[in-house]
């Protein structure tokens, strides 16, 4: 009697990225300027500024499916002045 294999599957996580239209979405942009193909299973979420990232939107994509969240940000001196301005524009 021969000992059954267990079946391999590859898993494919399921992956939502939150990005920024400023340094995220120049990132992604520059990458598909040249040629950088992603794959099926990666969602993008462009977002105004990650810095507001609500954990909300975290917890609603792993709610949707994801396996996996990432946020991509701008350098925090960056995110914090624009963060600031928003404060400002609004009063």
């Amino acid at each position: 009697m021969t000992a059954q294999q267990p079946m391999q599957t590859s898993f494919e996580p399921e992956i939502t990225a939150f990005y920024c239209i400023y340094c995220g979405y120049m990132a992604a942009d520059t990458a598909g300027a040249l040629g950088v193909q992603y794959p099926a299973n990666v969602k993008f979420v462009r977002m105004p500024c990650t810095g507001k990232t609500d954990i909300r939107y975290l917890l609603e994509a792993f709610e949707q499916g994801a396996d996996e969240v990432y946020v991509v940000a701008c350098p925090i001196v960056t995110a914090i002045t624009f963060v600031e301005m928003n404060a400002v524009w609004r009063a």
